[in-house]
Parts: structure tokens; sequence; C-alpha cells
């Protein structure tokens, strides 16, 4: 059924002009400015696009290259981190670079190489190498386009193969890391075909690990990630169609090793329902099985987010509401596991990002209310509530650490998160951003006897070229 529906949509348009196709999962971003900086298109930009974001080389223009920066330099003070895990307080200041390069070839063959650098300064508690790594590569891969073998526009079809990031949708599922966290990447190829607004990658990767020295992050053959994404318009609205695998190799015992592969299907529908309202909502299913155990794996997924802007009103008040549900394991010894894991999530932040690594057996609601101050100063007050979807379910930090083992603690409710984030324009490329909240733990913490109480603080700069 996937298949039948995907085909009968890539079949329905005609290509477009030819550009380099956007990603899937953006079909309404802009042409230029894009997510992740390998699918910027600044071909048809004008004479006003930063220089040296297309420059061409030669008597007929046969080499172009483009080069560009992301930068963070931010600091926070958190007060019983990771829900009282880390008791007390930490004050901290990261640092984090990734600067980037493109050389394209007549059109045909692209080089794409990137870098990245992440330190922490003051930090009392561990510090994983997501977070304090030195210079490594962060992508390499060479990119051609092949469309014109195929009677249509050349960039219509790109193949891609080496070190990459991939992040798809709205990020619930696969995602680039975000905030304090390097961001993520992987070795392997991906495919990307056009046709008409649909656009379609065909991907297989391994994971990459993040070593503590310069140039020794290298591929994790334990742990691969294939699938197919598909995003276009029907009757106006976004959709996106997904199948996704992963795998991850399981020790049984010292002599023994197995796998856990989860599956993934999905659909995502967004766009602007009528007027000043606009939505996001999307479903995943989960199956799959543990050979190590011999345990079936079941779970689903459901979020959103609905918005409805009043352009009227000073400060252009925009209430927004936002939810995530994803299915818990309630009875672990019935030899199934129905907790919901996301092969490649964001990470918990406090910039508008609300999807926690590790299994998601958390359900929350938050409520928000940005406001635009001037041209410049967008301020968002928000209240932010967790519930656990079953009591016998445990409670992660990033990274996958058990923060409360299953059982443990009493009720659903985890706790209310109260805050406001802020982020200041400051120049094209430059912006601040600084977030301050306090979170009140709920009845799951009564028993456990950790303060998971405390406030938290992060003020920060931002710079993309």
């Amino acid at each position: 059924m996937f298949a039948a529906v995907l085909l009968a949509a890539l079949g329905a348009t005609e290509p477009d002009s030819d550009v380099r196709p956007r990603a899937p999962g953006t079909v309404q971003a802009p042409a230029v400015r894009a997510l992740l900086p390998q699918d910027e298109d600044w071909s048809a930009a004008d004479a006003a696009a930063p220089a040296f974001k297309h420059r061409s080389w030669g008597a007929n223009g046969a080499v172009t290259t483009s080069l560009g920066l992301d930068a963070r330099l931010h600091a926070e003070h958190f007060q019983n981190e990771s829900f009282g895990a880390v008791p007390g307080g930490d004050e901290s200041v990261f640092l984090r670079l990734t600067p980037w390069a493109s050389v394209t070839f007549n059109d045909r063959v692209r080089l794409y190489g990137a870098l990245k650098h992440a330190s922490v300064g003051g930090r009392d508690a561990s510090t994983p190498a997501a977070i304090d790594d030195p210079l490594d590569l962060h992508q390499g891969f060479v990119e051609v386009a092949l469309g014109d073998a195929l009677g249509q526009s050349r960039n219509d079809l790109l193949v891609r193969a080496g070190r990459q990031e991939l992040h798809y949708g709205a990020g619930r599922l696969i995602a680039i890391r975000a905030g304090r966290i390097m961001r993520d990447d992987y070795d392997g190829a991906l495919v990307r075909y056009r046709r008409g607004a649909w656009v379609t990658d065909a991907f297989g990767f391994y994971g990459v690990e993040d070593g503590d020295d310069v140039f020794d992050n290298g591929a994790d053959d334990t742990a691969s990630l294939s699938g197919i994404y598909s995003s276009g318009v029907i009757e106006g609205l976004n959709v996106d169609l997904y199948g996704v695998r992963w795998r991850q190799d399981d020790v049984a015992n010292s002599a023994d090793a197995s796998e856990t592969v989860r599956n993934y299907a999905g659909l995502r529908v967004s766009g602007a329902a009528r007027g000043p309202w606009s939505w996001d909502v999307e479903a995943t299913v989960q199956f799959g099985t543990r050979d190590a155990t011999d345990e079936d794996i079941g779970g689903f997924q459901i979020g959103g987010r609905v918005a409805r802007q009043f352009s009227d009103l000073p400060g252009v008040p925009t209430p927004t509401l936002e939810f995530l549900y994803s299915s818990g394991d309630d009875d672990p010894a019935d030899g199934r596991i129905d907790t919901f894991l996301a092969p490649a999530a964001s990470g918990l932040v406090y910039e508008d990002v609300t999807q926690p690594l590790g299994p998601g057996n958390l359900a929350w609601v938050k409520a928000s209310l940005p406001l635009q101050v001037g041209s410049r100063l967008r301020i968002a007050p928000y209240l932010h509530a967790y519930w656990r979807v079953e009591d016998q379910d445990a409670l992660y930090t990033l990274f996958n650490t058990p923060l409360l083992s299953p059982g443990a603690g009493e009720g659903d409710f985890v706790g209310l998160d109260i805050g406001v984030t802020a982020r200041l324009t400051l120049t094209e490329h430059l912006s601040g951003f600084a977030y301050a909240g306090q979170f009140d733990p709920g009845d799951v913490f009564s028993a456990t006897g950790r303060d998971a109480s405390g406030g938290s603080a992060i003020l920060g700069l931002s710079y993309r070229y």
C-alpha cells in the first residue's frame, strides 16, 4: 500500500526547473538557506548573497565553490541536572564549530567536506565525547547528479556517498542533534530523486562513534540505519511517507552476539489549514525483534503541533500547542518490548526542540506563546508537562542512561517545566539566544529521596555563514 501511494504520487507531476532538489521533509524551505548546509543551493542567488557562497572559476565557470560556518558559544547553569541525577549546581561554557566547503565540477560532481569541534569548560559532571571532542571529520562525501540519464533535469537525481548528516521531517525520528551536543553523522550513501513536488531519499548508513581525540571518529558497524523517506504536496498539504530499518548488535553473552531490529512506518501531514492556522501531525508505528531474548518489538508514537497567529495584535502572538505520546512497556516479563525508541532523536534542549534521546516512554504537552518584539527579538514563555506512559516504565537521561529503573517512584506525573526562551537577531549571520526555567517534579519522584527540582539558564551566541 505504501509503495502504491508513493509511486502514484511521483507519477502525478512533471519535473520543475533545473535546481537542486530539497531534502525530504523541507518542501517549503527557502531555496537558498536550508536546514542542512549541504542542501543549500546558492546558484540562483542574487548579488546580495554573502561572499563566497557561489563563486565560479575558469573561463566558462565549470568549477564553483561555496564556503560556510556554523558556530555556537553558550554558557549554562543547571541545578540538579537530569532530574537530580547530578545533584547540586553546575556551570559550563560550551563551544561548537562546524566549518564546511563545497566544490562542484560542471554541475555534475560535487565534493563536500565539513569538520566539527566541541569543547566544554568548567563542567563538574561527566563530559561525553558528543559534547567534548577535539577537531574531527563531520562530513565528507562525493555527490553525482544523474537526472539527465532519465530524461529529466540533471539535478533531479543525486547520489551521495561518504560521511553525512541526516535530518528528516520535524526530526521526531531522525534528526540532527542540537544544543550543547555536536551534530550527528553517518557513513554510507543515499539516492535522492525528485519528480515535480515530490522528493524521495533511499539511504543506507552505519553510525559513527564520537571519540575523545583528534580525528578518531570511526564507523560503528554494530549499528545501521536504512530506509526510504518521501515528501511532497497533495491538495495543498505537505505529506511525508517513510519506512525505516534500524539494526543494532547486542551481546547476549561473552561468546555470542545477536541483533535487535526495529522497523518504522510513518505518515506526517503538515501545512496551513486555513488563514492564520498552521499544524503538523505525525504518526509512527514500530515493530521488530530482539534475537538475544527472543522478544517481539511493538510500539507507536504520535506527535503534533498546532499554532494560530494573531497578526493584527501587538507582538503578533502565536499561541502554540505541541504534544507527543509514545508507547511504554508496563510488563517487562511478557516477552514483548513495546517502549518506543527513536533511532536518531535530536535530544531535549530548550530551543523549540522537545524530542528527548533514549526510550520515548514519556507523554508530554507543551503550551507556548511566541511574541515578536520589534523586528529582531522573539520571546516565547511556555509550560511543559510530562507524564510517564506506564508506572512500570523507566525514565532516561540523555545518551540512554537509566535515570529511574522500571517500577521506581510512584504515580505517572513526572513534572512541570515553566520557562521562557528568547532569540535576538543581531546581524544577518549572528543571533543571541537565552533560556530560563524552573522544573517542579511530580509524584514519580516522591518516593525516591531525590531532589529533582531545579532552575536552569542558558545564554549564548549562534553564528551561521
